[in-house]
């Protein structure tokens, strides 16, 4: 009965606060995201155990975005492993700031920083809205509309400067009426309404079509068919066209998913069709010409429509070098020193495949500890 008391008093002065540190961190590490923060907010002990890169701290994960109605939209936030339960699930209610009639389309077409820009395009074909979403913390701020020509079968392009919620960001918005007149719209927060600029293409006007636009070192750079790259000075309003070479690999059977901007640099995905490989290519500034790339070094990239994520994942056990490209309701593993495409068993991660695409797009998203930064 002595030993049994002396037992029951010494349990009863043990706080949880004085379990192992390494045990702790053991635990820590085999949490999901969610969990991983309620159990550090435990107490001071808990919050200091340290432990291991997980799957959710190092790898992107995965937006899907669902157009369930025409007055709505739904986003699904899902972390790398645990694909059984989103880790946030948002509808966005169209008519909270808009007249639903009105709408012809809405769609995701730029991604950044945790952001996404929303386009809404009015019937009549005069005027888009645009609707900015913050991911992490839900925050939503309408833009004003921006007027330009009404043609039903014109093009439109947006892009941003930097992280959109930012002071200094710039928002970007193209409007492609026909051959001869590009409109170019440019907001910032506190503006009011867009500055537009109406310029006439002259020697460029068989440049209709576009591919993309993206923003370096005060510049926003537009892909053009006919291989020319227009440059768009926003201290200058100044709009530039230039002539570029392709490879020569890839001025046949080539066809282009993705123009981006990666640490600085212009960059283009293509899909060869004739010997079914991948080829990234970078911009030559001194040549204008685009040259294909051969190794990312320690990293690998994560595409798809609206986003690029870089990050080097060689610690997590995951090979480095590769391209993981989502597309038509799947995500697909490429080799970057090859191009091909990799058996499921030897792409090194494999958690996405269990992931139901349909009806959605999807979205590469930064893991949330970046976000929140």
């Amino acid at each position: 009965m002595k030993k049994s008391k002396t037992l029951t008093k010494s349990m009863n002065h043990c706080s949880w606060a004085d379990l192992d540190p390494d045990l702790l961190g053991e635990i820590k590490k085999r949490l999901y995201w969610a969990d991983h923060a309620r159990f550090s907010a435990v107490c001071k002990t808990w919050l200091a155990a340290e432990h291991a890169k997980r799957a959710g701290d190092v790898l992107p994960w995965c937006l899907l975005l669902y157009r369930e109605k025409l007055d709505r939209i739904t986003y699904r936030l899902y972390e790398p492993l645990n694909l059984d339960q989103p880790l946030i699930t948002q509808t966005i209610h169209l008519d909270e700031f808009f007249d639903p009639s009105t709408i012809q389309m809405a769609a995701p077409l730029v991604y950044l920083h945790g952001c996404l820009l929303f386009s809404l395009h009015h019937i009549d074909h005069t005027s888009t809205n645009f609707l900015l979403v913050s991911v992490p913390t839900r925050r939503t701020i309408r833009l004003p509309q921006f007027h330009h020509p009404s043609v039903s079968n014109s093009e439109f392009l947006k892009a941003v400067s930097t992280y959109p919620y930012s002071r200094d960001c710039v928002f970007l918005a193209l409007h492609v009426a026909n051959s001869q007149r590009w409109t170019v719209g440019i907001f910032r927060h506190g503006d009011t309404q867009w500055t537009t600029t109406e310029f006439n293409l002259g020697e460029f006007s068989s440049l209709q079509r576009s591919q993309g636009a993206v923003f370096i070192r005060g510049v926003f750079y537009i892909l053009c068919y006919n291989q020319k790259l227009a440059s768009y000075d926003i201290a200058s309003g100044e709009l530039k066209f230039d002539s570029f070479q392709f490879p020569t690999d890839c001025r046949k059977n080539c066809h282009l998913l993705k123009f981006f901007a990666l640490n600085g640099e212009l960059m283009i995905l293509y899909h060869h069709s004739k010997v079914r490989k991948y080829i990234l290519t970078s911009y030559d500034w001194s040549h204008k010409r685009w040259v294909p790339l051969k190794s990312l070094g320690v990293s690998s990239l994560f595409i798809s429509d609206c986003s690029v994520y870089a990050d080097s994942i060689n610690y997590y056990g995951v090979s480095s070098n590769k391209i993981y490209y989502q597309q038509n309701g799947t995500c697909r593993v490429y080799s970057f020193e090859n191009g091909e495409l990799l058996e499921s068993t030897s792409s090194g991660l494999r958690n996405w495949d269990g992931l139901d695409y349909s009806g959605s797009r999807s979205v590469w998203v930064e893991p949330p500890d970046l976000l929140l930064k």
